[in-house]
Formats: C-alpha cells, sequence, structure tokens
C-alpha cells in the first residue's frame, strides 16, 4: 500500500491530482471526495479561515491568482454536498 505523504501540500496535490482525473471522467462521487480532502488539507496548512490564500500559496509559481482562485472556487463548489 502506498505511503501518504506527510504533509498537507503534497497530500493536498496528491488529491488535487485524482480530482482532475476524476472531473475528466465525469466521476461526480470521486469528485465531491477529493474535492473534500483538498479543502481538508488547505485546512490544515493553517488558519482554516483562510482556505483560498492557502490555495493560492499552493499554486504561486505554478499558475497566477486568478486561476488559483478559480480552482479554489471549483473546489468549493465541487465539495458540496450530494444531494
Amino acid at each position: 500500500m502506498p505511503k501518504v505523504p506527510d504533509d498537507p501540500a503534497s497530500r493536498f496535490f496528491k488529491y488535487y491530482g485524482r480530482y482532475l482525473i476524476a472531473k475528466e471522467q465525469k466521476e461526480s462521487d470521486l469528485i465531491w471526495l477529493n474535492a473534500v480532502a483538498c479543502r481538508v488539507e488547505l485546512r490544515k496548512m493553517g488558519d482554516p479561515t483562510e482556505e483560498a490564500q492557502h490555495c493560492h500559496n499552493i499554486f504561486k509559481g505554478l499558475a497566477s491568482q486568478q486561476r488559483a482562485e478559480q480552482i479554489y472556487r471549483d473546489l468549493c463548489d465541487d465539495s458540496r454536498p450530494i444531494p
């Protein structure tokens, strides 16, 4: 069984990769599950009220601020409870 990375940023990227694959395959349950997991890891990075800032910090140098904000909004939308 693969070892889970020890730090929230590494786990975030692991779950975010799974999230992107689930989005591509239109697997709604997996999209939700991985979006929730991403947000949990963002909360572990510090003050839970600053999830958006933590997301921006993770993507700094990899994506524009606008793209990081969109990624966070998508995670929020996709982590809402499934009806």
